[in-house]
């Protein structure tokens, strides 16, 4: 799960005249962030934005869309690619940029594990084989 953040009615919502600036403030206090978090909260936000391709290389970096592929029984699953993410423009560390697609590929390994076990006790119920 990614969390972004974006203005809404910026022209009505807002009390500043620099929305943006004032949602990630308030998401900092309401909800304890640390400027990691906040790097983190753009980084996703810019990834997921509408913003063409060549903007998001400039602001995130050039691999910024690198993937891995996970595969499993003949199914493929892209994750981001420890490359991806270039500190020196997103300031999210790599350390937690490890962490976050380390516990992604343990996730995925679980639910492989899950839908296998799922497979294997299934197989054959309601086809006339049991």
């Amino acid at each position: 799960m990614h969390v972004t953040l974006s203005t809404d009615d910026p022209l009505i919502m807002h009390k500043t005249e620099e929305p943006l600036i004032e949602e990630y403030s308030f998401a900092s206090q309401v909800f304890n962030l640390s400027q990691v978090d906040l790097a983190e909260i753009a980084l996703r936000s810019v990834q997921h934005s509408s913003f063409e391709n060549v903007l998001k290389k400039m602001w995130i970096g050039q691999k910024w869309d690198k993937k891995e592929v996970l595969k499993h029984e003949g199914l493929s699953y892209e994750i981001p690619d420890l490359e991806a993410n270039d500190y020196d423009l997103t300031n999210v560390s790599p350390i937690r940029n490890h962490y976050r697609i380390s516990t992604l590929k343990e996730e995925y390994k679980y639910l492989f594990a899950l839908a296998k076990d799922y497979s294997e006790t299934t197989r054959g119920k309601g086809t006339g084989k049991e």
